[in-house]
């Protein structure tokens, strides 16, 4: 019988984890839930933690030595977790007050054992709120972050926990292969956190890692090839367009056809979809030439 959901958020010199803990002061939830924190910050963040005496704030120091640590410090999260039902957001999350409990309701009273919430922007709207976009209507997803993700326990070692090869992705890949066993991702939109997605310089950083994640996640995963002309089609135009750049030499119009998706964006500003686009699509070309 399930008696505590366990929150678990990882984080490495986040100062906006603050915001995320003190909105987690007032969340609504059936179950009782604590808070861990896996934190690799070397102790740049204790007066943080010392404002929420409450919160389990565990330091992290990694057995790898790798730069980014981000699915071992989600594996050592569940280790730590005391809770039947692991649940994960991001540091810099601000969560709706009914989040936690329209997150775990389907894992509570329908049976499923993976849910995944939606994610929008802090403040003014931005990009990234087109994925929640594109969901709409869903009931299910073929896969998820870890920013907003709820689970059992007990399938974390069935899926087999998150791959410490990579650096992003992780989280995808371990949706993934859920979906190989079997295991759906319930999608509850309601289920809202708010993200502040930093600077331009940020965001420009998380595209190409993105890129190079996604590159790295068909690497490992050659049976989803097939989705990458359906489903993940941006991962093929942006580097197949940059790859075909040369050709201007000999054709000169080649560089216009930018404006096709250009034209397909133009309601939901352009100029910083392509950006985006074109950073994410260097990171995968980056990943295909890695030995």
């Amino acid at each position: 019988m399930d008696k505590l959901v366990s929150v678990v958020i990882i984080n490495k010199n986040d100062r906006g984890i603050a915001d995320t803990l003190k909105a987690l002061q007032v969340v609504r939830c059936p179950l009782p839930f604590e808070v861990v924190v896996i934190d690799a910050s070397a102790g740049k963040l204790d007066d943080i933690a010392a404002d929420f005496p409450e919160v389990r704030w565990i330091s992290f120091a990694s057995r790898t030595g790798r730069k980014f640590t981000i699915p071992e410090q989600r594996n050592t999260g569940v280790a730590e977790a005391h809770g039947s039902i692991i649940v994960f957001t991001d540091a810099n999350c601000v969560p709706n007050s009914d989040w936690l409990e329209l997150l775990i309701s389907p894992i509570l009273n329908e049976g499923e054992q993976l849910v995944a919430g939606s994610t929008v922007s802090r403040g003014q709207s931005s990009i990234y709120d087109q994925d929640h976009d594109h969901r709409r209507g869903q009931k299910y997803i073929r896969e998820c972050p870890t920013i907003n993700l709820a689970f059992r326990k007990e399938i974390f070692q069935k899926i087999g926990g998150f791959d410490e090869r990579f650096d992003y992705g992780s989280d995808v890949d371990f949706s993934w292969r859920a979906n190989d066993l079997g295991l759906k991702v319930r999608y509850v939109p309601a289920a809202v956190v708010a993200h502040d997605w930093g600077s331009a310089g940020d965001d420009a950083k998380r595209s190409y890692r993105y890129g190079v994640a996604r590159a790295r996640l068909y690497k490992k995963h050659p049976r989803r090839w097939r989705q990458l002309f359906t489903n993940d089609i941006t991962a093929v135009i942006y580097p197949v367009y940059m790859l075909g750049l040369p050709l201007t030499i000999w054709f000169w119009p080649y560089p216009l056809l930018i404006l096709i998706p250009f034209a397909k964006n133009i309601r939901k500003a352009p100029f910083k979809v392509l950006k985006k686009h074109f950073i994410y699509g260097a990171g995968v070309l980056r990943e295909l030439v890695r030995l």
